[in-house]
């Protein structure tokens, strides 16, 4: 993975999922039931879940939804 990210000069963190013994899933893609990649998942600004995706979506429909989501309230505090 470490090469990887060098020859390809990724410039976002990288992270790997944490194993689970005696499941053949990671933690996180067990949690929220992921299936692969490409996956997209989107929360609001509540840290609720919005989207579950997976596969490739269109840029400008992923702008659009992230757009949505900042133009919501935040949570009261």
């Amino acid at each position: 993975l470490e090469v990887f990210i060098h020859e390809n000069r990724l410039p976002i963190p990288v992270a790997v999922d944490e194993p689970v013994p005696g499941h053949p899933l990671p933690r996180t893609m067990r949690h929220y039931a992921l299936k692969g990649t490409p996956s997209l998942l989107l929360f609001g600004r509540d840290g609720e879940l919005r989207l579950n995706h997976f596969g490739a979506l269109d840029d400008m429909l992923v702008g659009r939804l992230i757009g949505q989501l900042m133009a919501e309230a935040g949570p009261a505090h």
